[in-house]
């Protein structure tokens, strides 16, 4: 719950910009955990793995 006091993120977090990103092998495993989607109207989904979905 927010107090009113003013809220840095920067305060949640220990690195950031490229220091900040994550594996590809963890990535990899927790996108695993991710429901795989049939919709039609996806271009690009997550298999095979890519950046973004479409």
């Amino acid at each position: 719950m927010h107090d009113g006091a003013p809220l840095r993120l920067t305060e949640w977090t220990s690195c950031g910009g490229c220091a900040a990103k994550w594996g590809k092998d963890l990535l990899a495993g927790l996108v695993d955990e991710l429901p795989r989607s049939v919709d039609p109207a996806l271009i690009i989904g997550l298999a095979p793995f890519d950046d973004a979905a479409v």
